[in-house]
């Protein structure tokens, strides 16, 4: 890891390239023109210092300022020869040209000034600070206690445009570097210079969007994606959700939300009504003059200088107190996994809106811009991906002028892609032009697009992150389609004790086939049983489907019929049975059964925050191997039972208040979602009905579950996952509750770790799984730890159960229970761990400990899982 930086210098100027136009006569000859191009750094970290100052000593009314990059480009046809760069906090720098001299990639270091160094920046912690009668911490308390009437919210009615840019690279690129057979000469030209200092970055994505949000009092605030563009090397393997997941990674940032959420940390802000002024220490810099309005620039540093906060500089008006000017820095010492570097520059500009018969000026986001550097250099990779995102305002609408309805949603539906493919119509859409790096991406694409190298690995890549082969490849939308996606591919070979070695094919159809008809299923054969395994589900929805079945919204009927081997009380959709992955530790569970099941339901989500599933079914479960059901006789001898049918008809009920429309493969229960916000709440019951299809048992039984994310700002964050039900009716103990557990070796969240596989039955019960992620909080005081980039993970599982008199094994048409099984009767089982993720930036690893039942034969008391790990 190298020593942090202090980069208090990005955080000085405005948002604005002020390119001067020098009149100049006809009598002027060419040959006494001077030109200067280059980029302005800091002579100590090499890095790029944005918005410097540029004038000529001849006449210093004319001149120019580098860009948020450092660049800048300075042309005189006076013969001007004498250039000054200044910039707060450093030293002046002065630069000759000779007559008519032409300088391009020309580097301008400058060196900083020692006591803005010492005073503010380098050693804040050196210095005597007090809260007490500090100004800048009592214009910071006033700050946050206006913050409300500052807000955009603050006003009723309004409406604004924002475009949206995302331009993706590859860091520490060299002269003379090729690219998935593109030369070097054709890289030469499409390189650009890193945000961060004098590296070069080979631009390889554009992302663009632009979006109408309109506020009323109806609607409140709703959002809409007017279009989308997408150029670059993952458009091959974007299905949606890689887009979805990049979005939420780079969320808007609001500097008057107490948390600001970063790659998708949630960091104190400056304005943070509890922690804002004991997290920061705030320091007044200076007073300036914008646009006619006195504003106060202050600086503010974290208390603890590895915590994870901002470095920055926010500049407030004079007396609202409204935010006109913000600059954030994310030193590497924050430990923002695979975070290097990153800057954030925010301006906001001054409209007047109205209210009643008075008006009042409101300071308003205009632009913004974020540089990230990701590096996984821990890995010994000295490659990493450098992102550039720029955020435009514009458009600003407010009262009756507003719409008073948001666009006709009905349109399309949310979530839906919508891509304009002609690049003339992003020319009149783009509030600017794009910039060099940015515009170099469709000339790379169409190199890499003839290219099989490319083509190969771009088929090679899909496959492996959808976990699905497509066949054969098509278009649509730009987007790489088929008709059929073979999978999922770790699917296709497993096995256990039961059927030994397993084969498997299988897939899904896609919207290229048909956007309203869907078909799922597979074949799947044991070479020890001898049986073959199937599934064949069909779907229709009236909603035009862009790829998947489960797009938002959905309004789908379906229609299944499956027959595999299934382990009592596991929880994973029918079409991911047999995964290697969950396979893996647990192949010796002999207690299983064979269970042939039809459905038929119907789901559907009436808005986008709550969702329903109705549905019947019917299933005939045959117990193999171990596992035998005994039946209580009248006479209370038992019989054997070779299998048993059940017939049932339920219905759920789900609402996820601050739900984000992901369109993935998996809908919003994929693993690689990322836009879970809020809590997710799901009641279901459902009725068996006795005598239908040969159903011997009639039973109620509802469900509780409960998911959501606890963020604790600078202290990480809880997961947490509950559940809870009742069964109403007497039933057959395999009709009961049977927790459901992980025998393998990769960590199941929704599961008991230690828990043996049917090892309790209940017919009340409530758990709940809390896994507590504390993002360094006690790592990051130990050096090594921190430098590896280690984080803590705590957890703490728990079950309590009962079981009624009337489920008890004691009265005929019940089950005895198998070898094994335990009534719970009012007791808990507990097990926790501790875990450290992020292992090389990637793995996590947990050691488990179960706590209660510890008499038992057989238990596991200790247990090692893993996990993919791929937080920031």
């Amino acid at each position: 890891m190298t020593q942090n930086r202090h980069i208090h210098t990005l955080f000085i100027g405005l948002i604005t390239l002020l390119l001067s136009t020098v009149c100049a006569g006809r009598e002027a000859s060419a040959q006494s023109a001077t030109h200067i191009d280059g980029v302005v750094l800091d002579s100590v970290t090499g890095e790029s210092l944005p918005f410097v100052t540029i004038t000529y000593e001849e006449n210093k009314k004319i001149g120019s300022t580098s860009d948020v990059n450092g660049k800048f480009s300075v042309t005189s046809t006076k013969g001007y020869r004498h250039l000054i760069f200044s910039f707060v906090g450093y030293e002046t720098k002065h630069v000759i040209l000779k007559p008519g001299e032409k300088r391009h990639a020309f580097r301008v270091r400058m060196n900083v000034q020692s006591v803005t160094l010492g005073a503010l920046i380098v050693r804040p912690k050196k210095q005597k600070y007090s809260r007490k009668n500090n100004p800048a911490v009592e214009l910071m308390k006033k700050a946050i206690a206006l913050k409300k009437y500052n807000h955009i919210n603050a006003v009723d009615r309004y409406q604004y445009d924002t475009y949206e840019r995302l331009v993706i690279s590859l860091d520490n690129f060299r002269k003379g570097d090729s690219f998935f057979g593109v030369d070097s000469a054709k890289c030469a030209t499409i390189v650009d210079t890193s945000a961060f200092g004098e590296k070069l970055v080979f631009p390889v994505s554009l992302r663009e969007k632009v979006s109408h949000v309109v506020k009323n009092e109806v609607d409140g605030e709703m959002t809409r994606v007017v279009g989308q563009n997408l150029i670059g090397i993952e458009e091959e393997v974007d299905e949606g959700p890689l887009s979805a997941n990049i979005q939420e990674i780079f969320r808007p940032v609001d500097i008057y939300d107490a948390n600001i959420p970063i790659l998708l940390q949630r960091i104190p802000s400056p304005l943070n009504k509890t922690f804002a002024t004991g997290f920061y220490k705030f320091f007044i810099q200076d007073t300036v003059m914008i646009d006619g309005i006195k504003c106060i620039e202050l600086n503010f540093v974290p208390f603890e200088p590895h915590a994870p906060g901002f470095t920055g500089k926010i500049r407030l008006t004079q007396p609202e107190c409204a935010v006109q000017h913000v600059e954030l820095n994310m030193p590497y010492s924050s430990n923002i996994n695979w975070v290097k570097k990153m800057k954030l520059i925010q301006n906001f500009k001054s409209h007047t809106i109205q209210e009643g018969d008075s008006t009042r000026v409101i300071w308003l986001p205009d632009k913004q811009i974020t540089d990230v550097l990701i590096t996984a250099d821990q890995l010994f990779i000295n490659r990493g991906l450098e992102i550039q995102q720029t955020r435009i305002f514009t458009d600003y609408i407010f009262g009756q002028d507003a719409k008073t309805m948001p666009l006709n949603l009905k349109e399309k539906p949310e979530g839906y892609i919508n891509i304009i493919q002609d690049q003339s119509k992003w020319q009149a859409v783009r509030p600017e032009k794009l910039p060099h790096g940015a515009a170099s991406v469709p000339i790379l694409m169409d190199h890499l697009k003839k290219r099989s190298l490319y083509k190969t690995l771009s088929f090679v890549a899909r496959s492996v992150i959808s976990g699905y082969i497509p066949v054969p490849k098509g278009m649509k939308d730009g987007y790489a389609r088929s008709k059929f996606d073979l999978g999922p591919i770790q699917t296709f070979l497993s096995g256990n004790s039961i059927e030994g070695f397993r084969v498997r094919i299988g897939g899904e159809t896609t919207a290229n086939l048909s956007p309203h008809f869907f078909w799922d299923g597979y074949l799947a054969y044991g070479t020890k049983d001898n049986k073959l395994k199937y599934r064949s589900a069909f779907y229709y929805s009236p909603n035009r489907k862009q790829y998947f079945i489960d797009e938002f919204p959905r309004k789908n009927i379906y229609a299944s019929i499956q027959y595999d081997l299934f382990t009592p009380g596991q929880i994973y959709e029918p079409i991911y049975n047999g995964d290697i992955i969950r396979e893996l530790g647990s192949m010796d569970n002999r207690k299983r059964t064979y269970i042939n099941e039809y459905k038929l339901g119907y789901i559907r989500d009436w808005t986008k925050t709550f969702s329903t599933d109705i549905f019947i079914g019917h299933k005939k479960v045959t117990p193999t191997n171990e596992l035998i059901y005994e039946e209580i006789m009248p006479d209370m001898t038992t019989q054997r039972v070779s299998f048993y049918k059940a017939s049932e008809v339920g219905i759920s009920l789900q609402w996820e208040p601050l739900r984000v429309i992901y369109n993935g493969r998996k809908g919003t229960e994929s693993g690689f979602n990322l836009t879970r916000r809020g809590p997710l709440f799901k009641l279901s019951h459902r009725w068996g009905i006795k005598g239908f299809l040969g159903s011997s048992y009639n039973y109620q039984r509802t469900d509780f579950e409960m998911r959501q994310d606890l963020r604790l700002s600078l202290f990480g964050y809880i997961d947490l996952r509950g559940t809870a039900g009742i069964i109403w009716d007497k039933a057959p103990y395999p009709l009961l509750e049977i927790p459901a557990t992980n025998g393998g070796y990769f960590i199941n969240q929704d599961c008991y770790q230690l828990m043996k596989p049917q090892e309790f039955i209940m017919d009340r019960w409530a758990g709940l799984h809390a896994y507590y992620h504390m993002n360094g909080l006690l790592f990051d005081r130990i050096p090594l730890l921190k430098k590896l980039g280690l984080r803590e993970v705590i957890s703490y599982s728990f079950l309590w159960g009962n079981m009624s008199n009337k489920n008890l094994p004691t009265s005929p048409g019940l089950y005895k229970y198998s070898e094994g099984v335990e009534a719970m009767s009012n007791t808990w089982y507990m097990e926790g761990s501790i875990g450290i993720e992020n292992i090389f930036k990637l793995f996590r690893v947990d050691l488990f400990r179960r706590f209660t039942q510890l008499h038992k034969p057989d238990v596991d008391k200790w247990g090692l899982r893993v996990a993919v790990s791929l937080h920031f």
